[in-house]
C-alpha cells in the first residue's frame, strides 16, 4: 500500500497519531512535534498525512512541528533513515499523541528514551526497528499497550537495556531470542 507525492512513494502505514490528545505544557490538538534529538546526521522525509510532506536534515529544524488545519487522526510515513528519536525528557508532553505503529521502515531505535511514556501506543507492525545503540534503556518504559512480538529483533547492539520495557502493563511476549 503505497501513495505517491511530489515524485516520492510513501506506505500508507507508519506512525498513526491523533493530534487531540493533548496535555497541558504540550503542543495544540492540531499539531504534531517529531521527538528528536541531536544523534547524528538526518536526512528523513516525511509524509505528515496530510498532503504535507518535508525534509528533515536537522533535529531542531522548524518542520519538525507540523500544523494541521483540523484536530485528529493521521499516518505519519518516513522515508530514510530515522535516528534520533527520544521521547524523553524533552518532549513527554507529546507522548499521548502516538497510538500505532503498523510499519517501521527504516526506523532506527538509537538512543535511550524512544517512546518513553506513550501510553496509548500500539505497535502493529510485522516489520522490525534497526537498533544500533548499546544504550536502549527506558525505550517502551511505561507503554501501557505495548504487546508486540519482539523476539526476532536484532538486539545483537544493545547491552544496556534497563527497564526496556519497564511498567508496560500488558506486556507478554517472548525475548528469548
Amino acid at each position: 500500500n503505497y501513495i505517491w507525492y511530489d515524485g516520492y512513494q510513501f506506505p500508507t502505514e507508519g506512525f498513526k497519531i491523533n493530534t487531540a490528545n493533548t496535555i497541558g505544557g504540550g503542543t495544540t490538538s492540531t499539531q504534531y512535534q517529531l521527538p528528536l534529538i541531536d544523534k547524528g546526521a538526518l536526512n528523513m522525509i516525511v509524509n505528515w498525512g496530510d498532503g504535507s510532506v518535508d525534509t528533515i536534515t536537522s533535529y531542531n529544524q522548524v518542520e519538525t512541528l507540523h500544523t494541521y488545519s483540523t484536530s485528529g487522526i493521521y499516518i505519519i510515513s518516513i522515508e530514510n533513515e530515522v535516528k534520533g528519536w527520544q521521547q524523553y525528557p524533552l518532549f513527554t508532553k507529546e507522548a499521548l499523541k502516538l497510538i500505532e505503529i503498523s510499519k517501521w521502515g527504516d526506523f532506527n531505535i538509537s538512543n535511550a528514551g524512544g517512546f518513553f511514556d506513550n501510553v496509548n501506543l500500539v505497535v502493529t507492525a510485522t516489520d522490525k526497528p534497526i537498533i544500533t545503540d548499546v544504550f536502549v534503556n527506558t525505550t517502551f518504559y511505561d507503554c501501557d499497550l505495548f504487546n508486540a512480538p519482539v523476539d526476532d529483533w536484532d538486539m545483537s547492539m544493545a547491552w544496556y537495556l534497563a527497564s526496556f520495557f519497564g511498567l508496560c502493563d500488558v506486556f507478554n511476549q517472548p525475548v528469548n531470542s
